[in-house]
Formats: C-alpha cells, structure tokens, sequence
C-alpha cells in the first residue's frame, strides 16, 4: 500500500510539474529588442528640431526578439503588459532648459513620449539629449534603452528657397523656417552688391541692406493684441508682430498690404509701434494705388494699424519719444543715427497709454515729492 502511495505521489508531482512548464511557456512574452518614437507631425523625436512652445506626442512602439532588429517591420504598441513589472525611467544629458516637460504618459490604453520645449522666439537652435530607459522594477535590470538627440528651435530657411528668388524679387519668408544665417545673408549681400534686398510673408515685405548681419529670426504674427483691442473698441485694427524683435544695422522699410483694409478704414491709415504697454505714433504714408502703407525702423518688433489716432495720451519726453520706449532702445545699443527708429520724430501727436506701467511711474513720482519734503522739513530744523 505504501509503494502504491508513493507511486502515485511520484505520478502527481511529474505532472504539476508539466503542467506549470506549459503554463509558464504559454504566459512566457519574448524579450523587446528595440523601441521606436512614432513621428508626429512629421518631426522625428531622433534627430528633429522641435518648435518652442509646442507640444508632441511620439506614440511608443517596440519590437520583440522574434521580429529581429528590424525597426520599420512588426512594431506594435506598448500597453500595460509590457510594462507589468518594468517601467521607464528618463535622465536629461544635455539642454534640459529648453525643455518645459518631456515624459511618458498613458493615454487611451496607450503610451506617449510627450515633449514641449519652453515657448520663445529664438534665433539659435539648442541640442537637446535624453536617455530613455526601460528597467525590470524587481532587479533593476536595464531591458533596452535609447539616446534621443534632437534640438529645439526654429529651422533655417533653405539655400534652395532662399536663392530661387531673383535680385529683383522678395525672398519669401515662411514660419516653418524663418531664420536666415549670417552666411546666408553674406551670399545675398553678395548679389546685391550690397543695396537692399527684400524679404516677404506676402502681407508684409522688408527692404533693408543687409551686410554683416548676423542670425535673424523673422517669425511673424498677425493676431490681435487684447488690450488695444479691449481699450480702443470703436477702432478698426491691423496687426503686424515680430515677437523675435531682430534689429538691422542699417534703416529698413517696411511696407504692408492693407488692400483688405482700405476699405473698412475708408482709406486712413495711422501706424504705432507697440512696446511696454505704450502705443507710439511712427511716421508713416499711405499709396492708395498700391494699396500699402510703408514706415521706416531698425528695429522690428509690435507694429499696429489703425483708422483713427488714438487719444489718452501718454508720459513723453519733449522730443516726442516715449521714456520708457527710448530707454530700452538704449539699453539694446539701438542708436538712432538720424534714422526714423520708431518715434514720433518730433510729432506733437501725443502717445496713447494702454494701461501697462502706469502705476509704477505715478509710485516713482510721488517717493520724490516725500523726499523733497523730508529734506526741506530738515532744513527747518
């Protein structure tokens, strides 16, 4: 009876011993030889130049042994499963200042990298590394990992778009690739023996000279500016703005097409420069055969279109210019050089103030008058 007993039992254990080989080959996943960053919006995670201030979200696949280390072939989707017991861990190498977040999240059952680099307007391009690692959470084992290198930034426009253009032509300047290099403005210099060359968006175009540049980042908006808007509501409105604010060496012209506006304005056209929370009035004319308006700066920056001069008028020096506008030319070693600089150019139109700054010059001016008095109730005594 025990010999039967002991037989059975030897039985029993060779079968749950089977029994759990099958089973952990059935549960059994193969090993992940290599994970990859979908594209989005066609800008590669690897190798890209990602623009300040968007977001992206690179859906993460992997490929298993099985498929070999083919990347382009068999990939699919992370879920939970592959992460059951693993997790991914990040480590910045290089320029995470530029980056406002860079992590992986779930969404809809499945996972991103989701990179936005901080919002700005800047005329270099950063590198930009990261290590992405996937670790077994029990051991610490690193199951796969990959260095991601990109830069953050605005693309420069290409040698083919930028010489297409004919001497006589403007050079078309597009926000998918606004920055022209010194080299790039050296060349142009070149073939305009250096008189002006001209840029354009197609609602604004730029005439200036152009040699011994250096980087410039012509990125342009065309959308309101809510406080004007808020404060001057009975006016009509056009929008010009150069966020990058790039500066010339030499005086540029700028001419903008308001052939959509002549109308709704009744053809009167007033132009102010936008800086600091104060509108100042710029020296402008208006041809009503070409449909543009036309100003003269070295420095780009908020420019604003209207029907009618506005009122309220601002803290100015006695040449015109506004204090706090000529100081920050000042400090940006922006000399006027009796060039027409975005002042009023000795105009007594006064400046309109849109609230921004006020406050601060009314505290200055008072803290003087309590000195005044505190120095004049010494000399009493």
């Amino acid at each position: 009876m025990k010999k039967l007993l002991a037989i059975l039992l030897a039985a029993a254990t060779v079968a749950v011993t089977s029994a759990m080989t099958v089973f952990a080959e059935g549960e059994s996943t193969p090993s992940i030889s290599n994970i990859t960053f979908v594209q989005d919006d066609d800008v590669d995670i690897n190798g890209g130049i990602l623009t300040p201030g968007k977001e992206y979200r690179f859906l993460l696949q992997y490929t298993t042994a099985s498929d070999g280390e083919k990347v382009d072939t068999g990939a699919s989707d992370f879920t939970d499963e592959q992460l059951t017991g693993n997790k991914f861990l990040i480590e910045s190498k290089m320029g995470r200042s530029s980056m406002d977040s860079f992590k992986i999240a779930k969404s809809s059952g499945k996972y991103y990298l989701i990179a936005k680099p901080k919002a700005g307007y800047p005329t270099k391009q950063t590198d930009v590394e990261y290590k992405v690692r996937l670790v077994n959470t029990k051991n610490g084992d690193v199951l796969h990992e990959k260095t991601l290198a990109f830069k953050v930034g605005y693309p420069t426009i290409s040698d083919d778009d930028l010489f297409s253009a004919s001497v006589e032509e403007p050079i078309f300047i597009s926000n998918d690739a606004p920055v022209i290099t010194e080299d790039q403005f050296d060349e142009i210099n070149g073939y305009t023996n250096g008189k002006a060359a001209s840029f354009t968006n197609g609602d604004w175009t730029i005439n200036v000279r152009v040699g011994g540049l250096k980087d410039r980042n012509l990125y342009s908006l065309s959308s309101g500016i809510p406080e004007i808007e808020t404060k001057f509501e009975e006016n009509q409105f056009k929008f010009i703005t150069f966020p990058a604010n790039p500066k010339f060496d030499y005086t540029a012209k700028i001419s903008v097409d308001v052939s959509q506006e002549a109308e709704p304005f009744n053809d009167n056209f007033v132009v102010y420069r936008y800086n600091d929370g104060v509108l100042t009035l710029m020296d402008s004319k208006y041809d009503s055969d070409t449909s543009e308006v036309t100003f003269s700066t070295k420095e780009l920056g908020k420019f604003v279109l209207t029907d009618v001069a506005l009122g309220n008028s601002a803290d100015v020096d006695e040449d015109g210019t506004n204090a706090d506008n000529e100081d920050n030319n000042n400090n940006n070693n922006n000399t006027n050089n009796g060039t027409n600089n975005g002042t009023n150019n000795g105009t007594t139109e006064p400046n309109p103030e849109t609230g921004a700054g006020v406050g601060t010059g009314v505290a200055a001016a008072a803290a003087i008058v309590s000195l005044l008095a505190g120095v004049a109730a010494m000399k009493r005594r």
